[in-house]
């Protein structure tokens, strides 16, 4: 820790010397403690909180501390810092902290729990009879913000000190990025030997960033045979519309059948199948109607995710595209994306594992709120550390900088441009015919560059190698529609649409087919999408903008209009001019017209 004025009394000599001088140097384990989520329990009831909190003092210094050969360094208002000789008395005595608090909470509702976490070092410290210096306490202070409440995550030094299954569980979190620290460190936590410990889900350093799951074919609630083959149509069903998109891979139906009827924890089918998610569920059926009830959990912890129930005909299950199957595999993957999302929100980045920091830092990305949009970035340039070499990290990343641009979050669009050619350049040199890297490269062709040519070229060439790549096509739809080469621009993203029934961004999809329907002179469709469009995200500006230009187009200027002010409530910023400055139809047909609509209906110049 930085040190100012002098040590020894003598203000000529350097303080940085004066320290080596003064303190001596000796190997010590350091216990950071830290009340979780300090701040809130304090301004829902202080002096109740204080007094808690004074007691723990009086507990740890008084019994804990001493009991286990420590020495309290220094207590804060919400932490303690304490030293130890040994790595096994450090852990020791946390475990004793975190269930003085643990115990008190029983009988407590969730928003009054006080828990700690907890992070432990050992090294080399300089040390005086008040308190220890140097960068091995930093150290342990970092640590500590990787545990979850009532967990305590320990460096490899400290991890050294112990016996797995003896002294501790140890479970081994792999290299962890610590703010402030240009090196990532390696970081293991701890559970106590007899109880199975709250673990979250181990850091993951592998290159499967997609999430495996599995659906086992559902239970007759009535046990006549003829019912029973029921299970098998709806796991099916869910199976076809999960295999359609491209951010999950799904176990085959063969490999779940084993498991139907058959009592397994979540660890068993993870370590049959190598499943993350579970889809289950149960069905009754009464004349010709069924109703089901699904479940999906994670299969490391068996937490329920989510659950809900459907009804609908049993003539349903025998279609192609069962509404029924379809509404039970859009609700699973949003519940994933969304368990995805929310680590990211709530978890730090070194702890989540790569799946997490992909679908998780996706989602955030496309979200209205700037909070989230900039969260999406850390977490991807934490997976591009992670996986320098993978296309798809730095795909993703590059679609980053351009939404970066076009939202008009920048103050240079053009250092942006260039982040994204960067990010993509590396993407193709590793896998020159990566579909997703080409179409995005198109993107920021199209977006960043305004280059329609070269946008044209990549993305007929992502469409080549990958015909089934729905982005990429999306795209094509929409350099088609800047072109006014209207049916070449719809049926290029209805082919979009139809890759992609199950897609998470679906009100992008909708938006920008809008734009291709507009192209084609088709408003009607045009105003249709919009709409829906709408109905799942109503905070993406450029919706309303094509919403506006339809009615405008078709001759229904009061519907203009009423769209307008809706957009400058959403957006107040929204200028024609701005409009024109971001947009890579600007100098097109399309974007003539649409300034034209913008204006028309009551959106101001500048």
């Amino acid at each position: 820790m930085p040190v100012s004025g002098t040590i020894l009394g003598n203000d000529t000599q350097e303080p940085a010397v004066l320290l080596h001088l003064a303190l001596p140097m000796s190997q010590k384990v350091i216990l950071v403690i830290d009340l979780v989520e300090s701040v809130r329990l304090m301004a829902s009831n202080e002096a109740g909180i204080v007094a808690r909190w004074h007691d723990f003092v009086q507990y740890a210094q008084t019994n804990t501390i001493p009991a286990h050969h420590g020495r309290l360094v220094k207590s804060l208002g919400d932490g303690l810092m304490i030293e130890f000789e040994q790595a096994a008395d450090a852990f020791r005595a946390a475990q004793v902290l975190h269930s003085f608090f643990a115990c008190a909470n029983v009988a407590l509702p969730a928003e009054q729990q006080m828990n700690l976490r907890a992070g432990i070092n050992s090294s080399q410290v300089y040390t005086d009879q008040i308190d220890v210096y140097g960068a091995g306490v930093n150290l342990a202070a970092r640590l500590a913000t990787l545990a979850e409440p009532g967990e305590t995550v320990v460096s490899a030094s400290v991890r050294d000190g112990l016996t797995d299954g003896l002294d501790a569980h140890i479970e081994d979190l792999g290299e962890c990025y610590l703010k402030h620290l240009q090196v990532p460190v390696r970081a293991y936590r701890l559970g106590q030997v007899g109880i199975d410990p709250v673990m979250a889900s181990k850091t993951d350093h592998s290159p499967h960033m997609m999430p495996t799951i599995a659906v086992i074919p559902f239970v007759a609630r009535t046990r006549s045979a003829e019912y029973l083959a029921v299970g098998d149509l709806i796991a099916d069903g869910v199976i076809a519309q999960l295999g359609r998109t491209a951010s999950l891979r799904i176990v085959a139906r063969m490999s779940t059948s084993a498991f139907r009827d058959r009592e397994a924890s979540g660890a068993d089918l993870k370590t049959h199948l190598g499943a993350d998610y579970l889809v289950t569920g149960s069905h009754v059926v009464v004349g010709d109607r069924i109703m089901i009830t699904a479940m999906l959990t994670a299969s490391q912890n068996d937490h329920v995710i989510w659950t809900d129930r459907f009804q609908g005909s049993t003539a349903d299950l025998l279609e192609v595209n069962s509404e029924l199957c379809q509404h039970i595999a859009n609700a699973t993957h949003m519940a994933v994306l969304n368990a995805y999302a929310q680590q990211a929100l709530t978890r730090p980045m070194p702890t989540l594992n790569s799946q997490a920091l992909m679908l998780g830092g996706i989602n955030l990305m496309h979200r209205s709120a700037p909070g989230d949009f900039l969260l999406s970035r850390k977490a991807l340039d934490a997976l591009v550390d992670r996986h320098p070499r993978a296309a798809a990290c730095r795909t993703w990343l590059a679609k980053w900088y351009v939404l970066n641009a076009t939202r008009g979050l920048t103050n240079d669009p053009r250092r942006d441009a260039q982040e994204a050619l960067g990010h993509t350049s590396r993407a193709l040199a590793a896998e020159p015919s990566n579909s997703l890297a080409l179409a995005m490269e198109g993107f920021v062709h199209l977006h960043l560059k305004k280059d329609l040519t070269g946008a044209v070229s990549r993305l007929e060439t992502a469409t080549q190698v990958n015909p089934n790549d729905a982005l990429a096509w999306l795209f094509r739809g929409v350099t088609h529609a800047f072109l006014n080469e209207g049916e070449l621009a719809l049926q290029a993203s209805q082919r979009a649409l139809a890759l992609s029934p199950l897609d998470p961004l679906r009100y992008y999809f909708e938006a920008l087919t809008a734009s291709s329907a507009i192209a084609a002179g088709n408003y009607a469709m045009a105003v249709d999408l919009c709409n829906a469009a709408i109905r799942r995200n109503h905070m993406h500006a450029h919706t309303y903008r094509a919403l506006i230009l339809a009615y405008w187009s078709s001759d229904q200027p009061e519907l203009a209009t009423q769209t307008a002010q809706q957009l400058l409530k959403l957006a107040p910023s929204t200028t024609v001019e701005r409009f024109l400055g971001m947009s890579a139809s600007a100098d097109y047909a399309f974007g003539k017209n649409m300034a034209c609509a913008l204006r028309a209906s009551g959106i101001p110049d500048r």
